[in-house]
């Protein structure tokens, strides 16, 4: 399920790095809840889904921005280069604060492997939700994300022709 939360909130984070309008006040509250939500189950799917949805269907603008990434992204079966992601420390950089720190889920993910050894981790299972973290818990995510290089990076490397991503 955490490749599902993550091609989702990766699609929103994209679809808001290219958001010309603001956010509402209830927007921005929902995609606070949802960072909160992210920190305590950062891959609970079914829990973050409902209030993800509200956020996307109730605005047209971001609605579409969000199917086109979305879209884009399905079309690279997961083949995402990890170098493109950004880090914990990059994020820091981008978005300093003393609020909202994302965290490092990476021993959860150990945890995971060690009980199902047969799953192997998502690459996106940490760098992802930190920033949906880091961003979504600012109080202008469409501002912030903008302020991001990985999200910029990875927008940069969709626009590439699909025969030059490899």
């Amino acid at each position: 399920m955490a490749s599902v939360l993550n091609k989702n909130l990766l699609s929103l984070l994209l679809a808001l790095y290219r958001l010309e309008e603001p956010l509402s006040e209830v927007e921005c509250s929902a995609l606070a809840d949802i960072s909160e939500t992210l920190m305590y189950f950062p891959d609970d799917w079914d829990l973050i889904a409902p209030t993800l949805k509200v956020v996307i269907e109730g605005n047209a603008a971001l609605q579409a921005l969000y199917q086109e990434s979305l879209t884009k992204l399905e079309a690279l079966n997961g083949q995402l280069p990890p170098h493109l992601l950004p880090s914990l420390a990059e994020l820091e950089q981008d978005l300093p604060s003393d609020t909202n720190e994302p965290a490092d889920f990476s021993h959860m993910m150990e945890l995971a492997s060690e009980e199902n050894p047969e799953i192997a981790p998502d690459i996106f299972s940490r760098e992802i939700p930190n920033a949906a973290i880091k961003i979504f818990g600012t109080p202008q995510p469409e501002q912030s994300v903008k302020q991001v290089r990985g999200i910029n990076r990875i927008w940069q490397f969709l626009q590439q022709p699909f025969s030059r991503k490899k």
